[in-house]
């Protein structure tokens, strides 16, 4: 990688890069911030203390690409691709959780990339389809601010919502096929909590 000094701090700076902010961070000076629109499409995380970054130079190619992540109200392009990366982390855990017959698994980015997730199974076993949504809800990448885990047949899609739909109604009895778990994996970022601050749609 080329790379070029940087003029006040010395440090290394790839020669290729879009745009590029050299500075520094004052040890003593604090300001305060937040909150910020996150991936849910809320405000969230309240305001606290950070450091103030002091930015001597602002370098940038001619027409620089500018990529961030889209804090606005799901689905958007910035959550559809980590849908794919999180459903492949999930089908990974749950397999070497010793969950089998796993036939599917989609994060629906409907769902923010994390709080509607499903998974379609072979069902081989008393309690197998238990086994699998409480498995999902606590694993990585589902488990953090997870809401939703449908488990479904193999003859659904879960990728497709109109087959999940209509598997949940057609297939589910309510009073006896839906689990509540409490107290699970949270975040200070989840617009359910008290301390996220304000909760103002984006």
């Amino acid at each position: 990688m080329n790379v070029i000094r940087g003029k006040y701090t010395d440090l290394p700076i790839p020669a290729d890069a879009e745009i590029v902010l050299e500075g520094e961070v004052s040890p003593t000076e604090k300001l305060l911030e937040g909150p910020f629109g996150e991936w849910h499409g809320y405000c969230a995380g309240g305001r606290k203390e950070e450091s103030v970054l002091k930015i001597k130079r602002v370098m940038f190619r001619s027409n620089p690409i500018l990529t961030y992540a889209a804090s606005q109200k799901p689905p958007h392009s910035h959550l559809f691709e980590r849908c794919f990366i999180r459903s492949a982390g999930l089908w990974d855990g749950l397999e070497k959780s010793g969950c089998p017959e796993i036939r599917g698994v989609w994060v629906h980015s409907a769902g923010s990339g994390r709080t509607f997730n499903v998974i379609s199974i072979k069902q081989r076993y008393f309690g197998h389809s238990r086994q699998a949504g409480i498995l999902a809800s606590q694993i990585p990448p589902s488990g953090y601010i997870g809401r939703f885990v449908v488990v479904v047949d193999e003859d659904i899609d879960p990728s497709n919502l109109s087959e999940v739909i209509w598997a949940m109604g057609s297939r589910c009895d309510p009073a006896q096929d839906i689990e509540i778990m409490r107290k699970c994996w949270g975040s200070r970022l989840d617009p359910l909590t008290s301390s996220a601050g304000s909760r103002g749609t984006i």
